[in-house]
């Protein structure tokens, strides 16, 4: 395989691709396909962003194995060979993992995001025998690591002595890193490992720039989905090394993340908690496509607060495309 170029194809805003529902909460595959062109149509092509889907914060472990492969196939379809497809695969079970990985390179995703098992405390042996396994069973196909340091238990984190281990294993080839909550790794561990692995900022753009100014070849973005033109430009500034008009830029998301993150960036007493695909969600509906429902036990965000929510949006201002 050549890696290299599989490699390349994770660059610029990671956009998080959200699942729209039927009236039976069937995933509705037209207008996912519809929302997929959306971004392509807003400049979103390979070398200048990609697409995870499904997607953590888009309800990827609402799915089960026969939704998961028609989520990755119509994503697929919309790409239309434009935009490259990162299918998010998560389980507890190695064994369903490999056949959702198996099942997204059937479809055509050249990429799979692959999350730790949830559930089960784990150790380090065990993360890398889930991953190693993964990739020995499917060796063509491209492996992102989630970096999910936020549940506490450090065995789900990338470790430099776990990210050493996996220098070794060829099919993986990007990460899903960084934010926040582990600024001094992320700014010793990205120069160690930048050209084995591209980066993925996992901070919403709150630290993108300095992943960037370190090495990082990308960020997740949930405004991509739904505002690409505004998330490319920032990538631009980027690249072209004008760290402080970018984030003056990015700043102009600030009460949108405010609002996206609620209690979990704030004490809670302005904005409550969101479950995060239902503010993407009201974002989509906002410029007119399809965002809608999200999948029980979970709700989408009340009339009240979508009203709150667009003013924020015409506030901005956004200046994007309409459906």
């Amino acid at each position: 395989m050549d890696w290299d170029t599989r490699k390349a194809e994770i660059c610029g805003p990671a956009s998080l691709a959200m699942i729209p529902w039927n009236d039976d909460f069937s995933p509705d595959l037209g207008a996912l396909e519809d929302n997929i062109r959306w971004m392509v149509d807003g400049g979103l092509v390979t070398g200048r962003g990609f697409v995870i889907s499904p997607s953590g914060t888009g309800e990827l472990v609402h799915l089960n194995e026969e939704e998961h492969a028609q989520v990755v196939e119509a994503s697929v379809r919309g790409a239309d060979g434009k935009l490259p497809i990162v299918a998010g695969v998560g389980s507890c079970s190695v064994f369903e993992a490999i056949k959702m990985t198996r099942n997204a390179r059937d479809a055509g995703a050249g990429h799979v995001m692959l999350t730790p098992p949830f559930y089960y405390r784990l150790d380090e042996d065990s993360f890398y025998t889930f991953i190693a396994m993964v990739a020995e069973a499917v060796p063509d196909m491209a492996i992102m690591l989630y970096d999910q340091p936020w549940r506490g238990n450090l065995a789900t984190s990338l470790t430099a002595t776990l990210l050493q281990r996996v220098t070794d294993i060829p099919n993986v080839l990007s990460l899903k890193y960084g934010g926040p909550g582990i600024y001094v790794a992320m700014i010793s561990t990205i120069p160690m490992f930048k050209d084995r692995f591209n980066f993925i900022d996992n901070s919403l753009g709150f630290t993108s720039s300095v992943g960037h100014i370190h090495g990082s070849a990308s960020f997740i973005s949930g405004p991509a989905s739904w505002w690409p033109e505004f998330e490319l430009e920032y990538w631009d500034l980027l690249e072209k090394g004008a760290y402080g008009e970018a984030d003056r830029m990015h700043a102009r998301l600030a009460p949108y993340m405010h609002f996206f993150m609620g209690e979990e960036f704030t004490t809670g007493e302005e904005y409550p908690y969101y479950f995060g695909a239902s503010v993407v969600k009201a974002s989509l509906d906002y410029v007119g496509l399809k965002g809608g429902s999200v999948r029980p036990p979970f709700s989408a965000i009340g009339d009240a607060d979508r009203k709150v929510l667009f003013r924020i949006l015409d506030d901005i201002p956004y200046t994007g495309r309409r459906a």
